[in-house]
């Protein structure tokens, strides 16, 4: 037997288990033996593990016997993107989690898609047939987010705010997401901050929220408090409106060199006065911004040839926006043509589309992505002996209800695609010649 090779690459791209998660895998094999094969890649003399590092770790350690299974890629990075989706595939991963993974798939797709198309079909030298890779829709460039949202298993929504926390975030932030003491919509508005004020801003959203998990409306109110205080020093102390109180233990510790300065905070009340909730409005409360007027701000900058997020940028500064609405993100939005979602008090990222827009999106890219596991199987299939003697005896009408539809409709497929898509080809190949290299 070959041995077996740990690649560090592939490794680190596991999400790592919890110690619950692993105990309960050890006295699951303890008991039942390790009951799924491990996944090997046979390149160059050695076979390196893809999937079951937790099983081949527990198996050695515990000297019990296990299963091997190899497939064939054409390439290390076919290889990465077949362990983060197989990785995709878990049920215990969190939705964080899952975004993560999608995001390292984004530009591997790409990459893979360009290569696909050089080689034109040519078989590679390997003994192993290649692998398709499966629950990768075929989208255009400017869905790619719809894509890897349909691939994570999250609405597209959800997955610009991950995208916003993984990006923007700072490392408490994300560590608190992943501890599900912060949800991913309430750590949007935090990111909003640099990321050396997020930490501060965390530990008051933490007081308010007096031991349970921290809400959209808290993490909000810290901001709305310490946004204004970033500029505290050119406001005159006699036109300032009254401090918002944070938590009454802030009051007595000086603020972190790296935290935005906040303002004086009153006196604590006594012991026997619940503390407040909440921060209180301000004396002087502003009309909320005018969604017309911050849109046609928008509009304005993008006609003097400022850059989509600049041209946003400058009017939720001019407009004094901290947290746009839902409605008025996704108005600015659509104002930019789609190119800059917009993180809102709802704490999702809104790129403009409408809710039947994207149930549209979602409806097609899951009708594509059954369509394409269904092919690959189909291409795929192992003995086909072997699998007519495993399908059970009262199964053989669903088999013939089905089988000779699919052919009929399989044989149409084949010929409307040939007809639509070998111009089409040739003359992408003939034009990215110089870009993808010899073909």
């Amino acid at each position: 037997m070959t041995a077996i090779v740990i690649d560090p690459e592939f490794h680190a791209a596991i999400p790592p288990l919890s110690s619950e998660e692993l105990l309960q895998l050890e006295e699951n094999i303890r008991r039942d033996g390790c009951l799924d094969a491990l996944v090997m890649w046979p390149v160059h003399g050695q076979d390196i593990l893809l999937d079951g590092h937790n099983r081949y770790e527990i198996c050695t350690r515990l000297h019990l016997p296990f299963r091997t299974t190899r497939i064939a890629m054409a390439s290390r990075e076919d290889a990465l993107i077949w362990i983060l989706q197989q990785q995709l595939g878990r049920r215990n991963l969190s939705n964080l989690a899952r975004i993560e993974l999608a995001l390292k798939l984004k530009p591997m797709l790409g990459a893979q898609a360009k290569r696909r198309m050089s080689e034109g079909g040519k078989k590679h030298g390997n003994a192993y047939q290649s692998q398709p890779l499966a629950n990768v829709p075929n989208l255009p460039a400017h869905d790619t987010r719809a894509s890897l949202a349909i691939l994570a298993g999250v609405s597209g929504k959800t997955f610009a705010s991950g995208e916003q926390v993984l990006a923007h975030g700072a490392p408490e932030v994300i560590q608190a997401v992943r501890a599900h003491t912060l949800s991913i919509s309430a750590a949007v508005p935090l990111t909003v901050l640099p990321k050396a004020d997020q930490p501060a801003a965390l530990d008051a959203a933490t007081q308010l929220a007096h031991g349970k998990k921290i809400s959209m409306a808290i993490a909000n109110a810290v901001v709305h408090q310490m946004q204004p205080a970033q500029a505290a020093p050119t406001v005159e102390p006699e036109s300032e409106a009254p401090p918002l109180p944070l938590s009454p233990s802030l009051t007595s510790a000086s603020p972190s060199p790296t935290s935005p300065s906040l303002a004086p905070m009153p006196p604590p009340p006594p012991q026997s006065t619940p503390p407040i909730p909440l921060p209180a409005a301000p004396a002087h409360k502003k009309a909320a911004p005018n969604i017309r007027e911050v849109v046609a701000t928008v509009q304005e900058q993008l006609a003097q040839g400022k850059e989509p997020r600049h041209a946003v940028a400058h009017a939720f500064q001019q407009h004094e926006v901290i947290a746009p609405t839902p409605a008025m993100a996704t108005a600015v939005a659509q104002a930019t043509g789609r190119r800059v979602p917009i993180p809102a008090t709802d704490g999702l990222m809104h790129d403009g589309r409408t809710k039947a827009e994207e149930q549209a999106i979602g409806a097609k890219l899951l009708q594509n992505g059954m369509f394409f596991r269904a092919l690959e199987t189909l291409a795929t299939l192992p003995d086909l002996h072997q699998l007519i003697d495993d399908i059970p005896t009262d199964s053989s009408s669903r088999v013939n209800d089905h089988l000779a539809r699919a052919i009929e409709n399989l044989g149409r497929f084949a010929a409307v695609w040939k007809a639509n898509h070998r111009e089409k080809d040739s003359c992408y190949q003939r034009d990215h010649s110089d870009f993808l290299g010899p073909l």
